[in-house]
């Protein structure tokens, strides 16, 4: 059943949006993907710019849109009840996302939430699946997901602009089991 919710919910968001979107194939040891002429790569340090969460409301099968960013609103959360883990906590032009690929662990890499090169996540690939998760040397003292993992899926806007699919929840909202999940634009730090 969640696999058919999750099939129906790519199907109804690739329709309904409104940018041409191309999913970024599996990552070779290149990192690199060719989008209509140009090179594309995950590999990168990511400034986000702006983000939507969109809803299901399982009874009803209404959808919402909530945007994350607007008028005297910089700050929002990947979570709706509010921050839980710092990889949640996501501001306007601030907020920075960098993907380090290690071409000696096929798979394996790192994330730098914000420039702490100090607390680093892993990240993780392989063909079906990308994840963002505790650093594969962290002991329970330096988890900073509590030994869970965000997978993720990222979309080609342009040479500069990615789109960040993450966060799926199912939680109670309203009086109503809704699942949700947040798209994340972000632009490209040239280095």
């Amino acid at each position: 059943m969640k696999n058919l919710l999750s099939i129906w919910l790519v199907i109804w968001f690739i329709g309904f949006t409104s940018c041409e979107k191309k999913e970024l194939d599996y990552i070779q040891q290149q990192e690199q993907v060719v989008e209509d002429g140009y090179e594309v790569s995950i590999i990168n340090k990511w400034l986000l710019i702006d983000g939507q969460m969109f809803f299901t409301n399982l009874a009803t099968n209404e959808k919402t849109v909530m945007n994350h960013f607007g008028p005297n609103r910089t700050t929002s959360s990947l979570r709706y009840a509010g921050i839980l883990f710092e990889i949640e906590r996501l501001e306007q032009n601030i907020t920075t996302w960098e993907f380090i690929y290690s071409p000696n662990t096929l798979g394996n890499g790192e994330f730098i939430l914000n420039d702490d090169t100090e607390h680093p996540y892993g990240f993780y690939i392989t063909r079906d699946s990308w994840r963002i998760l505790e650093y594969p040397t962290s002991n329970a003292e330096d988890m900073l997901l509590e030994g869970s993992a965000r997978p993720f899926s990222a979309y080609v806007i342009n040479d500069s602009t990615i789109i960040i699919q993450i966060q799926e929840v199912y939680e109670s909202i309203g009086g109503y089991n809704q699942v949700y999940f947040n798209e994340l634009k972000f632009e490209k730090i040239n280095q």
